[in-house]
């Protein structure tokens, strides 16, 4: 009777196992769903804007709404990289292992583009061209912080596009 309490107990704990582990992994597979989503999305908002300071377009309620959902996301991003999200979590992840070793940085990087970004949202919001245009510069350069580098090295905090 002991023996087949403690085969029980032990069936029920690696159930309890086994359900943690296939919970982990959708919940890492979230993550990265929603840092890719992010990305595509703050990528995406530079169109409009661009746009509008190259000439192309007049409509500066698209750059305000992609400005502002710019500067919505750029907020998020630190919290998109949770311990254990990048490749030692999910070998799909393109973060690098420096985001974690060097994560004050990384939230400095992130920090300035939030206030880039933010600025960003308040020029498109005057609908002042030549304003947009000034706030532009340093956004860009507030995303290749994290970003720059050649193309093909993908930046100092995320790996290189899989060939």
């Amino acid at each position: 009777m002991v023996t087949k309490k403690l085969i029980l107990g032990a069936i029920a704990v690696a159930a309890l196992a086994s359900t943690a582990w296939v919970v982990d992994v959708a919940a890492q597979s979230n993550v990265l769903q929603d840092r890719l989503q992010n990305m595509r999305a703050m990528g995406g908002s530079f169109r409009p804007i661009a746009a509008v300071v190259q000439g192309q377009s007049q409509d500066l309620d698209a750059a305000a709404t992609a400005a502002r959902t710019m500067a919505d996301q750029a907020k998020r991003i630190t919290t998109l990289y949770p311990a254990g999200s990048g490749r030692d979590g999910n070998p799909e992840s393109r973060a690098r292992p420096e985001i974690w070793s060097n994560r004050a940085e990384f939230e400095r990087l992130a920090g300035n583009l939030a206030t880039a970004a933010e600025a960003l949202a308040t020029a498109a919001a005057s609908k002042n061209v030549d304003a947009i245009r000034t706030a532009m510069g340093p956004t860009q350069q507030a995303c290749g912080g994290c970003h720059g580098g050649p193309p093909a090295s993908g930046g100092p905090f995320r790996f290189e596009r899989p060939q």
